[in-house]
This record gives structure tokens, C-alpha cells and sequence, in this order.
């Protein structure tokens, strides 16, 4: 059995290799073995000190139909040089007209390229605009949250806080009705009917209670709604606007818009439970109205002070 040798690269081995590349040619399908054949002629070309290039322009020719242009566009390009240190220049046009249209390709793929590079960037760009605007509405929506949560909290203190000054003022309450009763009984037991008609006729007792009323009152209001000053006042015209009070005691016309703001709209009610005329009532309210920026929704804009959005 022969055992098997290296290509010589003969001009005969160079015709071999040609025919069988010529062969493969009329097959479909068949470029891996076209390449091969057609290396075995360039090779065979180039070891036997053929300068005309034909099969480097072949081989560089089936390169870029493989989609190789890079090594496709070495092999011209040494076809061309090889045909030009020979007598074979005009042989050499094919291998050019070759290199020109490969180069419009270069130019084609650096252009769409290009044009992906821009697409990406666009893209990326696209994308990082709608991570930076969710990040900002996701901002705001914590910033809202943690409004939200704080204005909770305020009312969970509020409440409790409301229930406290409830439960003294019942004992307040209860303790003025037990010395009531108690001097009551003492002045009807020694029989001094005129003091004690003096004590119910002065008013003081029902003074007292009432003070202490608007006390419990005020401080339980202004917990509830502690910004009830700062948005009373964007409601009106600057020079109109109150000074929030030191003491914690709301003023007249303001402890009647505070119970405005709790739902008791009815003057006859608000008379009722501040100890005050009707008169007075509607004169205090007509008073604040006429300093408000816009008198028509004065009432509407009153009601949504402090309301958790």
C-alpha cells in the first residue's frame, strides 16, 4: 500500500487542484470544497513562481462570496501586486474591478455600522431616559408615601390626644358637677337660698366651664391639625393673615372655623356648643370670609385643609 505524501504543488497538481475546484463548482452546496481546491491552485500558483494571480483573485473571490472580506480582500490584494510585477497587467483588471466592489462593501458595512452604533446609542439613550423618569416618579411616590405615613402617624397622635383632653374634660366635668352638688346642698341645709341664687345668677360657674372648654378644645384642634394656621392663611390675602398664637388658644372667629372644619357648619350648633349669639356667629364667619383671596371657594378650600392625599 502507498503511503501518503505531501502535495508537490506541480503545475500538474496545480491543474489537478483546479479541475476538481471546477467539478465542485457545478454542485450545489459545495464552497468548503471549493475553497480548498482553489488554496491547492493559489497555493501551487504562488510555490511554482506564476506571477499572473489568477487563482489568488479566485480564492479572494470566493472569500467574499463566503462572507470572509477581510481575507478575501488580502488575497486581491496580492493578486494585484503579483500581477503587477508581471507582464499580466491586463489580467489584473478583474482582480481591481473585484477589490472596487469589495471596497463598496467596506463602505456599505461601516455605514450600517455606523447606523447600529446610532440605533444602540438611541436605544440606550431611550432606556436611560425611562430608568431617570421612573426614578423620579418613584421619588416622588416615596416622598408622597412618607407624607402620607407622617400625616398618619399625626393622626394616630391626634387621636390619642383628642381622647385624652376628652376623658379630662369629662373629669373636669364630673368633679364642677360634684362641688356643685356639694355647695348646693350645704347653702340649701343652712338655708342661705340667696347665696346660693347669688352663685347661679353671676354666671361665674358657667364662665369657668366654658374656659376651660375653649381650653381643652383649642389644644385638642391644633394637634389634630397642626398645620391649620399655615394653610388658614394661604387661603387669605397676606395682609390679612393670623399670627399663629403662642399659648396654644385659638382666636374667636378661628375656634368657630375649627369647628367648620370638624363638619359642624350650622351656626345655631356652633352657637350652642362656644356659648355665643347666632349673631355673633355669622358675624365672625363673614368677617374671616371677606378676607379670603377667593370668597367663593373659601368653604370648599376650608374643608381640604389637612386632608391626606
Amino acid at each position: 500500500m502507498k503511503s501518503w505524501s505531501a502535495p508537490d504543488y506541480s503545475p500538474e497538481y496545480a491543474r489537478a487542484s483546479y479541475l476538481a475546484y471546477y467539478c465542485y463548482e457545478q454542485q450545489v452546496n459545495k464552497l468548503n470544497e471549493q475553497l480548498y481546491f482553489m488554496s491547492q491552485t493559489a497555493i501551487s500558483e504562488v510555490m511554482g513562481g506564476c506571477r499572473e494571480g489568477l487563482a489568488l483573485h479566485s480564492m479572494g473571490q470566493l472569500l467574499y462570496d463566503y462572507g470572509n472580506i477581510n481575507r478575501a480582500h488580502r488575497y486581491l490584494s496580492a493578486a494585484i501586486d503579483m500581477s503587477s510585477m508581471s507582464d499580466a497587467n491586463r489580467r489584473a483588471a478583474p482582480a481591481v474591478e473585484s477589490l472596487v466592489l469589495m471596497e463598496r462593501s467596506f463602505k456599505d458595512r461601516g455605514e450600517y455600522n455606523a447606523t447600529l452604533v446610532w440605533l444602540l446609542v438611541l436605544t440606550l439613550v431611550i432606556w436611560l431616559v425611562i430608568i431617570v423618569g421612573a426614578l423620579i416618579y418613584y421619588r416622588r411616590d416615596m416622598a408622597r408615601l412618607r407624607k402620607a405615613h407622617a400625616r398618619i402617624a399625626q393622626a394616630n397622635n391626634a387621636k390619642e390626644t383628642y381622647l385624652k383632653n376628652f376623658l379630662d374634660m369629662c373629669a373636669l366635668s364630673t368633679k364642677r358637677l360634684g362641688n356643685l352638688c356639694k355647695t348646693v346642698n350645704r347653702k340649701l341645709a343652712s338655708g342661705q337660698v340667696e347665696d346660693l341664687y347669688g352663685i347661679t345668677r353671676s354666671g361665674r360657674i358657667m364662665d369657668e366651664q366654658r374656659k376651660e372648654f375653649y381650653m381643652i378644645f383649642d389644644n385638642a384642634f391644633l394637634h389634630i391639625y397642626p398645620s391649620f394656621f399655615e394653610e388658614l392663611n394661604s387661603l387669605l390675602r397676606e395682609e390679612e393673615r393670623y399670627v399663629a398664637p403662642t399659648d396654644g388658644k385659638l382666636p374667636t372667629e378661628l375656634r368657630i372655623y375649627a369647628l367648620v372644619r370638624l363638619g359642624v357648619d350650622d351656626g345655631s350648633r356652633i352657637a350652642e356648643f362656644l356659648g355665643y349669639s347666632i349673631n355673633t356667629v355669622y358675624a365672625y364667619r363673614a368677617k374671616v370670609k371677606a378676607k379670603a383671596i377667593n370668597r367663593d371657594t373659601f368653604d370648599a378650600d376650608l374643608m381640604r385643609i389637612a386632608v391626606i392625599e
